[in-house]
């Protein structure tokens, strides 16, 4: 049962921010985001146990990928006007291949409806970093 809180407790963790921050979460507000995900997705304790490595992995990518282009996962703001267009462009591709590869990992374990779900969960997550990228400039 501890295994699966814990998978719990990292998938909505990872689900709940479009990157993953130095900032340390409320375990409030991680118990409210893990509720409104298992809720909204209807995921199995199976499912959040199959989901954790998979996005752990696709976290953990995303993270390194935008290190390599000078982005602060802890500030998403900071180095969107310097790393220019042609980089932004570049890392844009590698971390859309991350995402892809994960909702094809992720197509054997989510049912087509939690699969679209998931899609316009972090379709809203990227809407909103957009928003924040931009007050940020």
């Amino acid at each position: 049962m501890n295994r699966l809180v814990a998978a719990t407790a990292v998938v909505v963790t990872l689900l709940v921010s479009p990157l993953v921050t130095a900032q340390e979460i409320d375990p409030a507000v991680i118990e409210q985001h893990m509720a409104n995900t298992r809720e909204r997705l209807s995921l199995s304790d199976a499912q959040v146990e199959q989901m954790a490595p998979i996005i752990e992995k696709s976290v953990a990518e995303q993270q390194e990928i935008l290190l390599k282009y000078g982005v602060d996962p802890s500030n998403p703001g900071g180095a969107s006007t310097s790393i220019g267009f042609r980089k932004a462009r570049s890392m844009r591709h590698e971390l859309e291949a991350v995402r892809e590869t994960t909702v094809r990992s992720l197509e054997g374990i989510l049912t087509a409806e939690q699969l679209a779900e998931f899609n316009l969960m972090q379709e809203e997550r990227r809407a909103e970093m957009r928003k924040r990228m931009t007050a940020a400039r």
